[in-house]
């Protein structure tokens, strides 16, 4: 009779899964390494902390080269799905969204121009900074969501059904003055 496949992380509490204390770097989708651990203790940690909600900042502090860090939500390694899906209630992932955004929101959009030389400073030694075009579309972007989620009444327009289908599902709308 053929074994049954193993399900990830079914069956063991990512808190009660042995650690792979004698390879750093590679762990498996049943056992959590130390490197993943301290991750997640920076990501979900002190909130007060400035890794707190941040993957980049944390994957950096638990060791992670930089260009595996700059990609780790983005990939979501089957580690970290696994580790979000048994331990991280709705709650507690809408807090962090809130973090990011409100980081996103207040982020400094003007960037220091940087040369081959180093950076650009003009002739009282300050730094000269350009705005950076992608950052303002993401904090406008984060915004207008933030608005519409937060205060629609305000922030989404009117509209009208115009068209419904044979079950009452809304098919068109259209924005009213």
């Amino acid at each position: 009779m053929p074994k049954e496949k193993r399900q990830l992380g079914e069956g063991v509490p990512p808190n009660e899964r042995p650690v792979n204390r004698t390879r750093r770097k590679r762990g498996n989708q049943w056992t959590t390494n130390p490197q993943q651990l301290d991750f997640i203790r920076y990501f979900l940690g002190d909130k007060t902390a400035p890794t707190y909600g941040n993957a980049y900042l944390s994957a950096i502090k638990a060791g992670y080269e930089e260009s595996y860090a700059s990609k780790i939500t983005y990939d979501m390694p089957e580690w970290l799905q696994a580790w979000t899906r048994e331990n991280i209630s709705d709650d507690e992932l809408v807090a962090i969204c809130e973090q990011n955004l409100r980081n996103d929101v207040l982020m400094d959009v003007e960037q220091p121009i940087v040369t081959t030389l180093g950076l650009m400073r003009d002739k009282e030694g300050k730094l000269v900074k350009i705005r950076d075009s992608k950052l303002m579309k993401l904090k406008a972007d984060q915004s207008n969501f933030a608005l519409k989620a937060l205060r629609p009444k305000k922030y989404v327009p009117p509209t009208k059904v115009v068209g419904e289908g044979d079950n009452g599902e809304v098919l068109h709308r259209i924005l009213v003055d």
